[in-house]
C-alpha cells in the first residue's frame, strides 16, 4: 500500500473558512498556497499548505478527507518545502526560509503570542481563570500540543537570521548581534544602520543591510 503523508488532523474546516484566511491570522500566509513537499526518500508532494508558527509546523489541507488540516507524517524526512518563489529548509524542529543563496541568507519565524486565556461565558475569553491543560496526541514519542494554537493566538512575529560568515554559522535578531559578527568594519556598519534607519524586523532592509557588510571584505 501507498506510503501516505497524512497522519494527524488538527481541525476540520471547509474550503470556504480556508480563502477567508489573513494576516490576523496564526499562519504566515494570508491564505493556504500550493506548495510541493520534499521527502529525503524522494517523494514529493503537492498539496495547498501554511506554517503555523506557533506550533512551529507546516500545515496542509487534506481534500481528499473533508478539506481537513493535517501536518505532515514522518516530519523527520522532509529536507525543503517550496510555495511560489519561495523555498524553506525543513531541518527536525527549525524551518528556515531561504532569502538568498550568495550570500546565503535564512531567517527563522518565531512567534510572538498573546493568551485568549480561558474560555469564559458568551464566547469569550478569561485570561485571569485558571490555566487548562493541554489537549494533545502522542505519535512517534512525540506529543503534539494541538490545542496550544487555539488557546494562544499570533501577536506579530520575530526574525532570527542565519548566515555564515569567515566560514562559521553566525545568527543575529538586534543591531547589537549583527555588528558582534563584523568587528572590523562596526564604525561603517553602524552608520549605515544610523543613516538607513534600518529595522531588522525588514526582510527587505536586513538583506540590503548584510549584502553591503559583505561587500566591505
Amino acid at each position: 500500500m501507498k506510503r501516505t503523508i497524512l497522519l494527524l488532523t488538527v481541525c476540520i474546516l471547509g474550503i470556504g473558512a480556508l480563502a477567508q484566511e489573513n494576516a490576523n491570522s496564526n499562519y504566515l500566509f494570508d491564505t493556504f498556497q500550493r506548495g510541493t513537499v520534499y521527502y529525503k526518500d524522494g517523494r514529493q508532494f503537492v498539496v495547498d499548505l501554511n506554517y503555523n508558527p506557533i506550533i512551529k509546523k507546516f500545515l496542509f489541507i487534506d481534500v481528499s478527507y473533508n478539506n481537513s488540516i493535517k501536518e505532515f507524517g514522518e516530519p523527520e524526512l522532509v529536507t525543503l518545502i517550496k510555495t511560489g518563489d519561495r523555498t524553506f529548509l525543513h531541518d527536525k524542529n527549525k524551518i528556515r526560509e531561504v532569502l538568498q543563496i550568495e550570500p546565503p541568507l535564512l531567517v527563522q519565524y518565531n512567534a510572538i503570542v498573546k493568551d485568549k486565556g480561558r474560555k469564559a461565558g458568551y464566547g469569550g475569553y478569561s485570561t485571569t481563570s485558571a490555566i487548562e491543560s493541554y489537549a494533545g496526541i502522542h505519535s512517534g514519542g512525540v506529543y503534539h500540543e494541538f490545542a496550544k494554537q487555539d488557546r494562544y493566538s499570533l501577536s506579530r512575529l520575530s526574525k532570527i537570521y542565519y548566515i555564515e560568515y569567515n566560514k562559521k554559522k553566525k545568527c543575529f535578531a538586534t543591531a547589537k548581534e549583527f555588528l558582534k559578527i563584523f568587528p572590523e568594519h562596526k564604525a561603517s556598519l553602524q552608520k549605515h544602520i544610523e543613516d538607513n534607519q534600518t529595522n531588522f524586523n525588514s526582510i527587505e532592509q536586513v538583506i540590503q543591510l548584510y549584502n553591503y557588510a559583505v561587500s566591505l571584505k
